[in-house]
């Protein structure tokens, strides 16, 4: 779960960068679409734990 914790910090990292000169309306859109793919890979993170698991 740290190396997801510190992929998820990179990420953000790298968006407040890439998005520093866009308008608010587009960084915006751009931060609910790191969110959303940041909700999948969790997802399939957890799924995974709990396949190998048998929980």
């Amino acid at each position: 779960m740290e190396e997801s914790q510190v992929s998820f910090l990179e990420g953000t990292q790298n968006f407040i960068k890439q998005s520093a000169n866009l308008p608010a309306e587009q960084r915006v859109k751009q931060f609910e679409d790191l969110k959303k793919k940041t909700k999948t890979i969790t997802m399939m993170i957890i799924i995974f734990l709990k396949s190998i698991l048998n929980v």
